[in-house]
């Protein structure tokens, strides 16, 4: 599989898995190495970060997550906090 394959992958078992996947659990299921999936998350991480993405990958001791750029955490809050608020 290509790097940008690869990269692909992961982030949509990020996206789809919503809690932390370890590195090992990612080397296991793409059938690489722990450290080709270090670089790839590492590299995944960085396109976020120089993307602007509202979306951030961060990395959790030995696994890594997908999760919202903290600056935007007032409008995530008022989002929801609105949401909950209006009547059925």
């Amino acid at each position: 599989m290509k790097k940008e394959e690869l990269m692909s992958a992961f982030e949509a078992v990020l996206f789809a898995g919503g809690e932390p996947i370890s590195i090992d659990r990612l080397a296991q299921v793409f059938e690489i190495s722990p450290e080709t999936a270090v670089d790839t998350m590492d590299e995944l991480s960085l396109k976020y970060s120089q993307n602007g993405s509202g979306l951030v990958i961060e990395r959790l001791e030995n696994s890594y997550q997908m999760a919202t750029d903290e600056k935007f955490a007032p409008y995530i809050k008022k989002t929801f906090d609105i949401k909950r608020r209006t009547p059925l």
